[in-house]
């Protein structure tokens, strides 16, 4: 969802910069409405969409519970291959998956969304294997790995505090990158 309202937000201010190029003051307040960081990561009137993937029907019940409870809006499939598609993905805030599954196992999955869609959509893996980490390295969107019974409001909390960092460091990229195309255009 975050790269989707940053790249219509880019072909947005590139167009309206052309037709504005000689207008300082509209100029200016149209910049401003676009240099301001997206709303916090925290859920509020519009809630963070999150997909929950856990082959467990009574775990992701419980998981899904907690969450909406918290003000999410959550999606829960037993298996990510609903979710192949960028389409399918575009209006998630971030994911949350199982690795242990059925016909496709959640680092699969992660490695799909990130190498095959090329989506920068942060994803959160939990599983019983301690041995997880060394075969799932960290990236840019591969945000954090969790062992199961470590208590979910816990994991929750260090995953909105990942996500609300996540989202600081995208709005400054995005900011920067506004910048630059304001004073390229301004030249």
């Amino acid at each position: 969802m975050i790269e989707v309202e940053k790249n219509r937000i880019q072909i947005e201010v590139m167009t309206k910069m052309e037709e504005i190029k000689n207008d300082h003051q509209k100029r200016e307040s149209f910049l401003s409405r676009f240099l301001r960081p997206f709303e916090s990561a925290k859920p509020q009137k519009n809630k963070l969409k999150v997909l929950i993937c856990e082959d467990s029907e009574i775990l992701c019940k419980i998981i899904s519970k907690i969450m909406e409870k918290k003000g999410f809006d959550v999606t829960a499939t037993e298996t990510p291959a609903h979710f192949l598609t960028k389409e399918r993905l575009a209006d998630f805030d971030f994911i949350i998956t199982d690795n242990n599954m059925p016909y496709m196992m959640g680092t699969q999955f992660t490695e799909y969304v990130e190498k095959e869609l090329k989506l920068e959509l942060p994803m959160y893996l939990y599983s019983g294997d301690p041995n997880l980490k060394n075969e799932w390295p960290l990236t840019k969107v591969r945000r954090g790995i969790f062992e199961k019974g470590s208590g979910f409001e816990a994991v929750l909390q260090k995953i909105l505090t990942d996500f609300n960092n996540y989202k600081d460091e995208m709005n400054a990229k995005l900011e920067m990158k506004l910048a630059i195309t304001a004073n390229t255009l301004m030249v």
